[in-house]
Parts: C-alpha cells; structure tokens; sequence
C-alpha cells in the first residue's frame, strides 16, 4: 500500500509543478472556469503550466484538492470493506493457522522447504555418533 500510495501521491503532485504546458486538457484554462463552447475566447483550451513553468499555484492547488478526495475515498472504502470483512469473521486467520503458519496452513507447502525442516524440527543426529550424544537426539 505504501508503494501505490506515495508514489501515487507523487505522481499527481509533480504534475501541478513540472506540467510544460505542452498537453492541455479540453476547456482547461488559467482562470479555471472551463470554456469548450467558444473557440474564439483568448481562454479557449490555453494550456496550463505547473510552478516551475511559470503557471503558478492554480494546479498544484487543484492536484492537491485531487489527492485529498482520491486518497479520502479510497480510505472510507476500504474501512468499510474491512469492516464488513470483521462483521462476517473473515478478515483474520483462525489461531491454528497463525500457529502453524501461514504458508503451510493456506498453501499447503513452507515457503522454502529446505529452511521450514531446520527451524521446526528436532535435529537428528547422525546414527554412528548417537550413542555418544544422549537419548534426547534419538
């Protein structure tokens, strides 16, 4: 979530201060009031500018009222969908699971096999040197 959200966040900030002004969205104008009904008005699809091309702070104020409802919606969204999920029971794993892990309790299988036998296991001795050890490696 970190890497959608920030980067996210950048991308639609960097927008209000490196826009060219070479792209220009239909009825976008400096003044902000759209005008793509008259084709004869100076503010006819003028291209908007970010900060460091001289545009002011007209878009990146616009970016950022963009990011504040974007990130607002997806926020109330997804704290009802999680909601629902805890209503229902569905949104943690059952004790046995967090028990015995996650990969082996949904997936069948360890996450590296070699590793999930040295870290759950006993260790077993080698059978020549076992009678040397002690009956607890047996």
């Amino acid at each position: 979530m970190a890497v959608h959200a920030l980067n996210g966040l950048w991308g639609t900030l960097s927008l209000g201060f490196f826009a060219c002004g070479q792209y220009s969205a239909a009825g976008s104008n400096p003044a902000g009031i759209p005008d793509t009904v008259n084709t004869a008005s100076p503010l006819y699809n003028v291209p908007l500018t970010g900060l460091f091309y001289g545009g002011g702070w007209k878009v990146v104020e616009a970016q950022c009222i963009g990011i504040l409802c974007i990130h607002g919606a997806t926020f109330l969204v997804a704290l009802l969908v999680f909601w629902v999920l805890n209503m229902f029971g569905r949104l943690r794993i059952s004790t046995e699971g967090e028990l015995e892990g996650l990969d082996l309790h949904e997936h069948g299988s360890p996450l590296i096999p070699s590793m999930s036998s040295r870290l759950w296991r006993r260790p077993v001795a080698p059978a020549r040197i076992s009678s040397v050890i002690g009956p607890q490696w047996r």
